[in-house]
């Protein structure tokens, strides 16, 4: 693996091989925002720990593992200059930030001061409990590629 990190959510262990010409074609034959595009770019370059599905994957783990292949492939920086498409505007927009920055923003955090937490279900892979003052204050899961998949539909 090129490339070694963490995935937030899950926290598996996922690194990344060193992309090729093919994976250039695929960018050309998909929509941009196709969740398959990613699924087809994660079972291609990405590798993780044990017999990943990357279906079951929650979508900040698969966001966090396409942002780490742009830092691979085209570097931590991100600069965008653009014009403002408001109508009569036309001022220039420049935005810049890092990847790093951004992803270490964004990682998961327990929330603080609300008498609650939440922790991966014993029972239940892929699906969290709500602890607080009651006992069991729920369950949730996470959207998952898979779920952006069948939603594309």
């Amino acid at each position: 693996m090129a490339w070694r990190f963490l995935l937030p959510v899950s926290g598996l262990l996922a690194g990344l091989r060193p992309a090729t010409g093919r994976e250039e074609l695929l960018l050309c034959e998909h929509r941009p925002d196709d969740p398959r595009l990613v699924l087809s770019l994660a079972q291609r370059l990405g590798e993780a720990e044990g017999d990943c599905d990357w279906t079951e994957l929650p979508v900040h783990d698969i966001d966090t593992l396409v942002a780490r292949l742009r830092q691979a492939v085209v570097g931590d920086p991100v600069r965008a200059d653009v014009s403002c498409r408001a109508p009569g505007c036309g001022q220039r927009v420049d935005v810049s930030f890092s990847l790093e920055a951004y992803l270490a923003h964004h990682r998961p955090r327990s929330p603080r001061g609300r008498g609650w937490a939440a922790s991966p279900c014993a029972d239940a892979p892929g699906w969290y409990c709500m602890n607080g003052r009651d006992a069991d204050a729920g369950r949730f899961r996470l959207p998952t590629l898979g779920d952006q998949i069948a939603a594309d539909r």
